[in-house]
């Protein structure tokens, strides 16, 4: 492997803490797994492996990562994916390990600087004195079955949702109402809701409020449970 990018891994390694990286030769190529450290993993067997395409066209990405399986059962592809810089298939590996379970966020928070949990803090205070439902938001239908909100209709009327429980759930504190980043699947009528109750769910942010790649970091934030009385096998997505 070459020397720059082993340098490179040994620099990453200290910014990107939650994960380890291991150097592989793979198919004759040399390849970088990153996978969670070991006190922080509650899905064993999840990786992400990346390489340097050495053969890349100009203009196109010069890295690859594949992950070790599926996000959902529909979807069976897992790389190889690219991305412009090696940093950036970190942030990727983090990502996912994340969704998977590999990397566990503390439900109490208490892996946020005082900064950032001052923030979030705002942001829940902000969530709790919205009465109608807003993205983020839980929705449990007849037979139990769960989606999120994830946008709203043009007219307020609706809701999209989504099967996505863990997906890119942003959140600021300048509102507390979030954003989502992903697909959506069908709509349904907000005033066929009733409140249920609260539950944490996962979001994130960026630290401090400063923008910027590898800057992110999950957390949990209280939402409301809606209860439907239609059936969500009757709706697309």
């Amino acid at each position: 492997m070459k020397l720059e990018t082993i340098d490179a891994v040994t620099e990453l390694s200290k910014k990107y803490t939650d994960l380890k990286a291991e150097l592989l030769t793979i198919n004759g190529r040399d390849t970088v797994r990153l996978s969670a450290e070991e006190d922080h993993v509650t899905a064993p067997g999840a990786w992400v492996d990346y390489w340097k395409e050495e053969n890349a066209q100009p203009d196109t990405d010069a890295w690859r990562y594949k992950l070790s399986h599926s996000f959902y059962p529909e979807h069976e592809y897992t790389g190889p994916y690219s991305h412009p810089a090696q940093e950036g298939c970190w942030i990727m590996a983090k990502r996912y390990l994340t969704d998977v379970g590999a990397i566990k966020t503390p439900a109490d928070n208490s892996h946020l600087d005082e900064q950032t949990a001052r923030m979030m803090k705002q942001a829940q205070e902000r969530r709790d004195t919205i009465a109608k439902p807003v993205i983020g938001d839980i929705i449990e239908d007849k037979n139990g079955t769960r989606r999120r909100f994830c946008t709203p209709s043009y007219n307020g009327d609706d809701m999209q949702t989504t099967k996505n429980m863990r997906g890119s759930y942003y959140i600021g504190h300048h509102d507390g109402c979030g954003s989502y980043s992903g697909g959506c699947g069908g709509s349904i009528k907000m005033a066929e809701l009733t409140r249920k109750g609260k539950e944490p769910a996962r979001f994130w942010t960026f630290k401090r409020g400063h923008a910027g790649a590898g800057n992110g970091v999950d957390l949990f934030i209280d939402v409301t449970v809606w209860n439907w009385s239609g059936d969500f096998a009757e709706v697309w997505g």
